[in-house]
């Protein structure tokens, strides 16, 4: 199996190269500033994880796992030497046909400040992370097909500074930035810093403790990748005030309109408790959440936080640990149509937004890959909320929630139980 420069037209094709690789190498032709890399074609994975998903019945995923770290990888004999060109350390990114979209945003393990001799471990590492338990979990949400997954080798960089950009409909750019590497930030750990420059130029920033010039680079560049490649969210990093383009992706779907109800019908939340927790099924509660939604805004306790993906919705709020095993809290599971309160945005949570109505975290920040899936899937999100108490008392008490993605606004409420009983 020969492996392919970035430069080489193939990698421009996602079936070759998986959608992160194939956009980059899309850029990289218009001139964009994009490290160079070397990439192992998703068809060299085929093999690896067909063996390893036969496994899984009898042996469970981590067999399965196992059964691929295992795999045959001397036709790649030549990848450590041209790592070793790139430089050392390198990192080894994954790259799936799939990654196009939000829904699976952070599912696939890549791996920072790889020795070159180390390199074809971290390889089959990446084919491995196809049969993790949130990229199995996603797959079968979304069809249950095998994955195929390319792998991207680039130089390791050190950054001084990394974040995000998103460009909205009006030419405004969005940009979150950290100090130094953006890995915890894309991660959900850290909050970072934002910053909006709207089409005319005007910065619009509570405090932007970067330079300025930072602010307007990356606002270029996204602005140029949303021009020339269609997409509206990049991914960069700046060293000594070099800007490198690291991921772009396609442009998301726009939410749903809000929906508006008369004021008459918004005046007891009381009832829209009652409503929610009558409606067992998916479908009632989809019937249910405009009403609850609207009762709950109004007369619910509010808190504030970060508008991360637009939208509205209500259901039922669940609290969930911001630990790798994290499961709802209480013995039903997640009721159909929960709003999910979590401490950060992190992306082991993606599996539980597919049947949510809303997601709110204390902690972290609009550029998380976990938000880009509730993008994905047009499912309102406010993060940065900060450690409330509240939200964790409702969600116990059994009470439900509304999430105003828009702006960043989040309404509880814990109904009358002896109300709720004897009606």
């Amino acid at each position: 199996m020969t492996t392919l420069p970035l430069t080489d037209p193939a990698c421009a094709d996602p079936s070759v190269a998986g959608a992160k690789a194939a956009r980059l190498a899309q850029a990289l032709a218009l001139g964009m500033p994009v490290l160079p890399g070397r990439v192992v074609p998703a068809s060299r994975s085929a093999q690896p994880l067909h063996d390893g998903f036969a496994l899984v019945p009898s042996a469970g995923a981590h067999g399965g796992q196992l059964a691929v770290m295992d795999a045959d990888t001397s036709d790649l004999a030549e990848l450590p030497a041209q790592a070793r060109a790139l430089g050392d350390p390198v990192v080894v990114r994954s790259s799936s046909p799939w990654e196009g979209t939000g829904n699976w945003s952070g599912a696939f393990t890549s791996y920072l400040d790889v020795a070159p001799d180390h390199v074809l471990t971290a390889v089959r590492g990446v084919w491995a992370s196809a049969l993790g338990r949130d990229a199995l979990e996603r797959s079968a949400r979304l069809g249950g097909a095998e994955p195929r997954l390319a792998v991207l080798v680039q130089p390791r960089l050190r950054p001084t500074h990394g974040g995000t950009a998103d460009v909205a409909p009006d030419g405004t750019v969005t940009v979150v930035a950290v100090a130094g590497d953006p890995v915890p930030l894309l991660h959900g750990w850290d909050p970072g810093q934002l910053a909006r420059r709207t089409s005319d130029g005007a910065v619009q920033a509570a405090q932007w403790p970067f330079d300025a010039e930072l602010l307007h680079a990356v606002a270029d560049l996204a602005v140029d990748v949303r021009d020339r490649l269609g997409d509206d969210r990049i991914e960069w990093a700046s060293v000594d005030g070099r800007l490198h383009l690291l991921q772009c992706t396609a442009a998301t779907e726009p939410a749903a309109e809000p929906l508006e109800l008369p004021a008459a019908e918004v005046e007891s939340p009381h009832a829209a408790h009652e409503l929610m927790q009558r409606a067992t099924s998916r479908g009632d509660r989809l019937r249910a959440e405009p009403l609850a939604y609207a009762s709950v805004m109004a007369h619910g306790e509010q808190v504030r936080g970060t508008p991360a993906a637009p939208g509205i919705g209500a259901g039922p709020l669940v609290y969930v640990d911001g630990v790798p095993s994290a499961a709802p809290k209480g013995a039903g599971g997640t009721p159909a149509r929960a709003v999910l309160v979590a401490p950060r945005p992190l992306p082991h949570l993606a599996p539980l937004l597919w049947d949510a109505s809303g997601l709110i975290t204390f902690g972290g920040s609009p550029a998380a890959h976990l938000v880009e899936v509730a993008r994905s899937l047009n499912l309102p999100a406010v993060v940065g909320c900060g450690v409330d108490e509240s939200l964790v008392r409702t969600a116990r008490a059994g009470g439900i929630a509304a999430v105003d993605g828009d702006n960043g606004v989040v309404a509880t409420h814990v109904g009358n139980r002896e109300e709720v009983h004897d009606g």
